[in-house]
């Protein structure tokens, strides 16, 4: 594990929080498909909340009831046809440059990076639909902020822009943290900028787990003037220590690399890429400490593109995304294991699903499926049913917005 500069750093945080996930307060990253998948699901103290068409739902489990997180008495939210007044309704969120929703200790963020027409906005929203406000906005013009996570009470975000260089278009990338309470609330600091050598085309991707938040960056090495190789780098900062280094694994070369990052029994789970060997070679998953030590193989892949992910309970592979890609490829097929690594299920998706879906709690998953009348909603997998489906396909359940369903 290499330790790289760092311009600098959050201070510890007075609150020692521990490194396992904390509910309510941490990154949901049960519910995002993969690290460059915004989340548009969540789950909050009282029921769960979901970024769609414009406006963010209220999702009651029990009640299998999906509302407008709204609570004004003469709003017509969804069904209002006047644009100024569904952009007062307290559940308005314009999806048209969508970048998720998050939710952190009882409320609702959101980053409107639509720039036509205002500063690109962080919005908070009540979580029992009471109101919503601007929290902050990034006033310097050309500078967005691309992909984002919030993890305890901290808005952590890559920030971009494009400027030109001696007649030649380049941008600037770099990472920040926005907390969003304590004494230093909505003081933007930036926490990693990539090296003069480096031409960072990606920065970003960013997950996170107990006091660890892990981000991606990828590009060009240069020497002078000159491209020497490309390099993909997976970095992990400490939340209370402000230390940034690059995840890495004894012997790695040159033409290996580690993308996504995933959790599982309080440590992390990744692929070591070789280059070399394409998608289709064998490759090696390996497990390690959340600040990337003590690294060691986990279980091999006959397939390097295939994805892994972890509820919280189990690991799960997954070839649904890939399977189709060469003739003799292997069916589409996700694989079961507990916390021991004993493969203990295998089952399928219908030709609906040519993705992975986000895979959800221990309990279920749960997805947002759209038909062509027009109607949406809710549909999940009870994941009570595992050890026993042995490759069979999984049925989901439909609930349906009342909404949405046409008379």
């Amino acid at each position: 594990m290499l330790f790289i500069f760092v311009l600098s750093g959050c201070s510890p945080r007075e609150e020692q929080l521990p490194d396992t996930y904390v509910d309510g307060s941490d990154y949901q990253y049960m519910y995002t498909r993969d690290a460059s998948n915004f989340p548009n699901f969540q789950k909050g103290d009282n029921g769960y909340y979901l970024l769609w068409n414009d406006f963010i739902y209220f999702f009651d489990e029990e009640d299998e009831l999906i509302v407008p997180l709204c609570s004004k008495p003469d709003c017509l939210h969804d069904k209002e046809t006047a644009q100024e007044k569904r952009e007062s309704c307290n559940a308005y969120a314009s999806t048209f440059t969508s970048t998720g929703l998050a939710y952190c200790n009882g409320d609702l963020y959101y980053v409107d990076t639509d720039n036509s027409s205002h500063f690109p906005t962080l919005y908070q929203y009540m979580s029992d639909g009471s109101g919503r406000k601007k929290l902050y906005e990034w006033t310097e013009e050309g500078f967005m902020p691309t992909q984002w996570i919030v993890h305890r009470d901290v808005l952590y975000y890559t920030l971009q822009s494009y400027y030109t260089d001696e007649e030649e278009i380049d941008q600037f990338l770099a990472f920040y943290a926005l907390p969003l309470t304590g004494k230093d609330r909505l003081k933007p600091e930036q926490i990693y900028f990539p090296e003069e050598e480096m031409e960072t085309i990606v920065l970003g991707n960013p997950v996170a787990y107990g006091n660890y938040v892990y981000f991606l960056e990828a590009g060009n090495q240069k020497k002078g003037d000159e491209q020497v190789s490309s390099y993909i780098k997976t970095h992990v900062y400490n939340i209370q220590t402000g230390k940034i280094s690059e995840i890495r694994v004894p012997g790695q070369t040159d033409d290996q690399w580690i993308g996504k990052v995933e959790f599982w029994q309080d440590k992390i789970v990744f692929l070591l890429y070789d280059s070399e060997k394409g998608d289709s070679g064998e490759g090696f998953y390996y497990i390690a400490d959340l600040d990337g030590s003590d690294a060691e193989i986990l279980f091999n892949t006959d397939h390097q593109i295939y994805n892994i992910y972890g509820d919280g309970k189990y690991l799960y592979q997954s070839n649904a995304e890939n399977y189709e890609m060469s003739e003799d490829a292997d069916p589409k097929m996700y694989h079961v294991y507990d916390e021991n690594l004993n493969e203990i299920d295998t089952f399928t998706t219908d030709d609906t699903f040519n993705f992975d879906f986000p895979i959800g709690s221990e309990d279920r998953a749960y997805c947002i499926y759209y038909k062509e009348s027009g109607e949406w909603g809710i549909e999940y997998w009870d994941k009570s049913v595992i050890g026993s489906l042995n490759g069979s396909e999984i049925e989901f359940t439909l609930i349906p917005y009342e909404g949405s369903i046409q008379d």
